[in-house]
């Protein structure tokens, strides 16, 4: 199988991935083929729960990542940092210790984005 339809079948089942990012594992268990992902898949009646080795999208994929989140979505969401971010040299926060540093390519858990300009987040 080609790793466009092995793309194809984990954006289906699984969400938002990107070209490159490496799928670990499914609910617990190590997979290497997609084979191994697609029996996983099919073996799963509830929630699927994945590892993914993840590589930062190129620009104008993140617009399109943003848009598969549902913000009255119960399940846990998760956001990868396309840059660094050092809340220590933040002006505009009142004192460094309120703002959470971060690099390119950390995978942060969104905890609420009620407001479109600030999201909440942990590391």
């Amino acid at each position: 199988m080609s790793s466009f339809y092995c793309y194809y079948l984990c954006v289906f089942f699984l969400g938002c991935l990107f070209p490159g990012d490496i799928l670990l594992e499914i609910n617990g268990l190590r997979v290497h083929t997609l084979e191994q992902v697609f029996s996983q898949i099919q073996q799963t009646s509830s929630l699927i729960d994945c590892k993914l080795l993840v590589q930062a999208p190129k620009e104008g994929i993140l617009r399109s990542s943003i848009q598969c989140f549902n913000s009255n979505s119960k399940t846990k969401r998760y956001v990868r940092c396309l840059f660094d971010y050092d809340a220590t040299k933040d002006s505009l926060l009142p004192t460094g210790d309120v703002g959470l540093s971060f690099k390119s390519g950390d995978v942060l858990e969104l905890v609420n984005d009620q407001d479109p300009n600030w999201w909440q987040v942990c590391l």
